[in-house]
This record gives C-alpha cells, sequence and structure tokens, in this order.
C-alpha cells in the first residue's frame, strides 16, 4: 500500500465513523459529529465534490447497489436517504432514541434497507414504499454491524456465524477470527472483492491487511493516522483502500500496489512490514 491524504479541508469536529465507497465510481462518502456529509474523488487530485450540512451528527453511511441513492444514519436515532448526485433528501425516519450505528441497502437492487441502533434493533424498511417492514429483536447488546447475507436476508454482524455475506465487512465470525490484539479492539474490516485481503482497522491507529481467511494472524501493518482508525472500506475497484481516523478526522487514501511490486516506503508511514509478533485472536 502506499499511502496519500485528500487535499481538501475535511471534517472539523468530533471523530468520523462513517464511511462508504460508491459501488461503481472512484467515490466515496464520509459523515461525522460534525453535523455534514461530505463526498470525494478518488481520482488523482482527491478533492472534495460536495458537502452538505445535516440536523445531528451521524456515524454511518451506504450506498445503494446502483449508486443512486445514500443512505445516512445519524446520533439521534434518525436516518436519511438523499439522492447520490443532489444530496437531496428523498426519505427520513426518526424511530429509535440511541445513535444508528450501521446502515445497508439489501443487493436486490436495493429494495430494502436494514438499520442498526444503540437501542439494540436492527429496522428493516421497503425503500420503494418508504415503510418499516420489520424489526430484528433479541440483540444482548448495541448492534455495531450489520450486513445482508447472499440470498438477501439481514444478519446482526455482532455475533460469530458462519454466512455468505454480501460485503464481508464483519469484524466477527470464523473466517476473521485472527484478526484481533490481545489488548485493542477492532473497529472496522473490509474483503476485497476477488477475496484475498481484508483490511482491518483498530484502536491503537494501526491499519492491517490480512490474507483471508484470516485465521492464523499474520499480516503486514500500516502507520498513518494519530489515533484510532474508525473504517476502511476498499473501494469500487479495489485499486485503493480507504480509512477514516476518530481523533484526527482524516480521511487518508491507500493505493494498492501489484502484484509482485516491490512497496513504497512511503514517508508519512512509519511501518510496513510482516509482522508476526502480534498474535491475533477472538475477543
Amino acid at each position: 500500500l502506499h499511502q496519500s491524504v485528500t487535499g481538501s479541508p475535511g471534517h472539523m469536529e468530533g471523530e468520523v465513523w462513517g464511511l462508504a465507497a460508491h459501488p461503481l465510481l472512484p467515490v466515496c462518502a464520509t459523515v461525522s459529529d460534525d453535523k455534514t456529509l461530505r463526498i470525494w474523488e478518488l481520482s488523482a487530485n482527491h478533492r472534495m465534490v460536495a458537502v452538505r450540512k445535516l440536523k445531528k451528527g451521524g456515524r454511518c453511511c451506504a450506498f445503494s447497489p446502483d449508486g443512486k441513492a445514500l443512505a445516512v444514519g445519524l446520533n439521534d436515532g434518525s436516518f436519511l436517504v438523499v439522492n447520490a448526485d443532489t444530496l437531496e433528501d428523498m426519505v427520513t425516519f426518526h424511530h429509535r432514541r440511541e445513535l444508528i450505528s450501521d446502515i445497508r441497502f439489501s443487493q436486490d437492487a436495493g429494495k430494502y434497507l436494514a438499520v442498526a441502533s444503540h437501542d439494540s434493533f436492527v429496522d428493516i424498511y421497503n425503500v420503494l414504499t418508504s415503510k418499516r417492514v420489520g424489526i430484528c429483536k433479541g440483540a444482548r447488546s448495541y448492534v455495531t454491524h450489520i450486513d445482508w447475507d447472499s440470498r438477501g436476508e439481514t444478519h446482526l454482524q455482532n455475533i460469530s456465524v458462519k454466512l455468505e455475506w454480501a460485503s464481508w465487512t464483519s469484524v466477527f465470525g470464523p473466517t476473521c477470527e485472527g484478526i484481533w490484539p490481545t489488548l485493542s479492539f477492532v473497529n472496522a474490516a473490509s474483503l476485497t472483492k476477488d477475496r484475498k485481503l481484508l483490511a482491518t482497522g483498530d484502536d491503537f491507529g494501526f491499519l492491517k491487511l490480512f490474507s483471508f481467511p484470516s485465521r492464523f494472524a499474520k499480516f503486514k501493518k500500516y502507520v498513518g493516522h494519530s489515533s484510532n482508525v474508525t473504517n476502511v472500506r476498499w473501494s469500487n475497484d479495489d485499486t485503493v483502500l480507504l480509512t477514516v481516523g476518530g481523533a484526527d478526522t482524516a480521511l487518508m487514501i491507500w493505493t494498492r500496489e501489484l502484484p509482485g511490486h516491490k512497496e513504497s516506503k512511503a514517508v508519512d508511514s512509519e511501518e510496513s512490514d510482516d509482522d508476526t509478533e502480534e498474535d491475533g485472536g477472538t475477543p
């Protein structure tokens, strides 16, 4: 990986947790506690191309499968779906009191939207009719990660289950049990579409790359953020890895080197090596 940083002024207050890569274009979205939603271009310019103010801060966002809609979860328990091009409201809902922690469109043209909250519920909405059609109950704590499986069913990713995931962003389960360091917390994970590289971000500020499935905890470790790495996502074509930092509020863009290419020793990366001394394990 070779690191670069966005060249435009970014989020200014609180922490940045919300990050989504456009499914078809070299574009990403971020949302943070500073009550703004921002769209970034991932070309050589790395520039911010749109920004919108929100009524509350947010911690998660997701594009629809066709890239035309963008869902944003807010910290007051509400969420909105906006037009991805204009950032104008399409629909808004407010059924929960605690912050929305994860939000995901189903893979069948984005007909359904799953919304997880710190109220320990996952609400299911029909995007076409703008109605809530289901409530998933039974979580013993707040829900941190959700995903649809390949058949179009939604599941909590707080639990360890072996399924064929639609996006492979879980931090739990048999396929990623080796990603957990002894004393830190893994905040996010993202798998390339060819299912070869699993990227993770943790509270120590490390970005790590594991071979998938990551059961033996051998990884390459990169340092760029000044504190916790809150989210990681591969771009639409897997050529770029996106990371956001909590306290430093930075969006960083990492270029994936081609196989056989000698890895660049970028001046803003403190470490890039094979590290087997820190064993991973289940939390």
